[in-house]
């Protein structure tokens, strides 16, 4: 199985992230993945694993915590159909048929939003604002 996670979000149109490298760092820092506009949102809030071909959520620490199906964790598994919570934003997991490794270091995410597509090295990943 290999996942990606669907933002609904009322601000961003429908936003799917692959999750095709692990870790995912979600956050508001330079150094995070998914990196969302949220004042809700530590620099480093959210980390999504790969393990025996699960998936996995842990919280960093952060402020304001991380919720799997609007419950509060520090470390969850994740599974098609959850609903996954970081500040403000929302997040969706769906498989898309293929499998889940742990891959260490940056990779490429694609990034779906409206009627556009951009690719951008991990470390540059923005969530996208409809224009």
């Amino acid at each position: 199985m290999s996942a990606q996670l669907i933002s609904h979000d009322s601000e961003v149109i429908e936003t799917a992230y692959p999750l095709t490298t692990f870790p995912v760092i979600i956050g508001r820092g330079s150094q995070a993945h998914i990196r969302l506009n949220d004042r809700w949102v530590s620099r480093a809030n959210t980390e999504i694993l790969a393990m025996d071909g699960s998936l996995f959520v842990r919280d960093l620490g952060s402020s304001n915590g991380t919720l799997v199906n609007g419950v509060h964790v520090t470390q969850s598994p994740l599974r098609p159909g959850d609903k996954l919570t970081v500040g403000m934003s929302t997040f969706v997991v769906t498989e898309d048929g293929g499998a889940l490794e742990q891959t260490e270091g940056s990779g490429t995410f694609t990034l779906r939003a409206a009627n556009r597509t951009e690719r951008s090295d991990s470390d540059q990943l923005t969530r996208a604002k409809p224009r």
